[in-house]
């Protein structure tokens, strides 16, 4: 997840002027286009979303860190550890609209 998240970000850095990265998992099925976009309009800074008050994807990045994210991300983790240290996060609720339930094998899925 670091190197993968380190890459986007230098590219998103580099070759966009965007204000955000909104970053995510790929095997959140449940995360609907509308939650997304809830997270994405958040009032300010770093947003997270949450599923019934635990935190899950996804994550609002503005561009003011990416250099900061780029230079420390690794291994599994991704942001967690940078975004668990501030205290300007905002969060934002979408488990009334979708589901952050990971789905890594079949049988994640069967019998739900």
């Amino acid at each position: 997840m670091g190197s993968s998240l380190r890459i986007a970000l230098k590219w998103v850095n580099a070759t966009t002027e965007a204000d955000y990265a909104l970053i995510t998992l790929v095997d959140l099925p449940g995360l609907t286009s509308q939650s997304v976009q809830r997270v994405a309009a958040a009032e300010s800074g770093i947003a997270v979303a949450t599923f019934d008050g635990e935190r899950g994807h996804p994550v609002r990045i503005p561009r003011e860190h990416f250099r900061e994210l780029i230079d420390t991300v690794g291994g599994d983790e991704g942001a967690r550890s940078f975004v668990s240290q501030r205290d300007d996060v905002v969060l934002v609720e979408i488990g009334d609209i979708a589901s952050g339930k990971d789905i890594d094998v079949p049988s994640d899925v069967v019998g739900s």
